[in-house]
């Protein structure tokens, strides 16, 4: 006969196999919810900037009546990923505007001549 098996041994044996598999799928769960809570995260912030520049877009759009260009999401060249949120070309010149300058600042900096109605707090 064949070697001497306890009663239950093999039930044990596939017991400590599935567990092995719950530990690894536990630890792929966590994984996966930490890459949600991230990804959620990051939506968000885009969705904010996604606002916060059409608000800006929206109060810029007040200059073309003074004879300015907008120009909106421009590609920022040499740079796979950049872009430059707005471009107003205007009877003067141009300026260009990031909308990251403004973060806890509350007010555009000082580069240019833009009305002041034109300065929003974001």
């Amino acid at each position: 006969m064949g070697e001497d098996v306890e009663a239950g041994q093999g039930a044990t044996e596939q017991a400590q196999r599935i567990g092995e598999r719950v530990s690894r799928l536990e630890a792929e769960l966590e994984q996966l919810e930490a890459d949600l809570a991230r990804a959620r995260k990051a939506q968000q912030a885009w969705l904010a900037g996604a606002d916060g520049e059409a608000r800006v877009g929206e109060q810029l759009r007040q200059l073309e009546l003074q004879g300015w260009r907008m120009l909106h999401d421009v590609h920022w060249p040499g740079r796979p990923k950049a872009n430059i949120d707005h471009i107003a070309v205007g009877p003067g010149g141009g300026a260009h505007h990031r909308r990251e300058e403004l973060v806890g600042r509350g007010a555009p900096p000082q580069r240019r001549a833009v009305p002041e109605r034109l300065h929003t707090e974001t």
